[in-house]
């Protein structure tokens, strides 16, 4: 596949069985590519693991990259086993030097796993060998996990050799769990497996009901978290909160609309009627 942008699809349905059948579809799996500009609008989406409401499964092992940017995704999104997120259902990246960037893209409506992770914007992000980041993105989504790990932002935020990342993100909705151990406001369980990979969370706000916890579960002993804080629905209308955003060139408030805290100047808001189920 090679770098593509796209500009919109609109009241979408799309349900898989096998995700890996289908290496070649961009909604399913993606390898070394690009997508820019895609806002995916009004939509219901399923399968039986890897969902996402951009890219089911995105894996980096090029020094080329991978990269999702200025993307949206409104709707409700079904994973009937492990990984749903609002953007992406699992990112994983592996080699030195390689990398995979999901930046300036944000979600809507309903993200739910029936079995493990689901986020906001990547139920899994792992780095195995390479790194892998979430940056300048938000979540106004309702997000579950039937079992473990559900968080506003990821997820699960794992690392190996890699380093894993969250940066500059912010999440509105509310995010619950079988597990209210594994359920935060920015991701769902911090992770770290046998390496030398360190996992990042720095400069992300929630809002302070979304749930029980910020980063969820703790099983990393290599990790930096920063400025990473709860705020009140009246301090998220306000730019002070939000330390480090950059509100001259990525963010703003949309002053002609309904929704209250910040949005991406590159990403128009999309408006979303929530849907249930799979009827468009």
């Amino acid at each position: 596949m090679g770098r593509d942008e796209f500009e919109s699809v609109e009241n979408s349905f799309a349900t898989k069985d096998n995700l890996q059948k289908y290496e070649s579809d961009l909604l399913l799996e993606m390898k070394n590519a690009g997508i820019k500009n895609l806002t995916v609008r009004d939509s219901y989406i399923s399968s039986t693991g890897n969902c996402g409401g951009i890219a089911g499964y995105v894996h980096g092992d090029s020094l080329m990259g991978t990269g999702i940017s200025k993307c949206a995704f409104t709707g409700v999104i079904v994973s009937s086993g492990d990984n749903a997120g609002g953007i992406v259902g699992c990112v994983e990246a592996d080699g030195e030097e390689n990398f995979v960037t999901i930046e300036q893209c944000y979600s809507l409506g309903s993200i739910s796993s029936e079995g493990n992770n689901a986020g906001g914007i990547a139920g899994l992000l792992h780095a195995d060998s390479g790194d892998v980041k979430i940056a300048q993105c938000f979540s106004a989504a309702e997000i579950s996990a039937s079992a473990d790990n559900a968080g506003g932002i990821a997820g699960c935020c794992k690392v190996t050799d890699g380093d894993s990342s969250v940066f500059n993100s912010y999440f509105s909705g509310s995010a619950a769990g079988g597990n209210d151990e594994s359920v935060g406001g920015i991701t769902g369980v911090l992770e770290c497996a046998n390496g030398e990979g360190v996992v990042n969370v720095l400069y992300c706000v929630a809002l302070e009901s979304s749930a029980p916890t910020l980063t969820g579960m703790i099983l990393a002993d290599r990790m930096s978290v920063k400025s990473v804080k709860t705020a009140t629905a009246d301090e998220m209308k306000t730019e002070e909160v939000f330390e480090s955003y950059d509100f001259d060139a990525v963010w703003d408030f949309d002053n002609s609309s309904d929704y209250d805290f910040p949005v991406l100047l590159a990403v128009e808001l999309a408006e979303y009627s929530h849907k249930e189920d799979s009827s468009l």
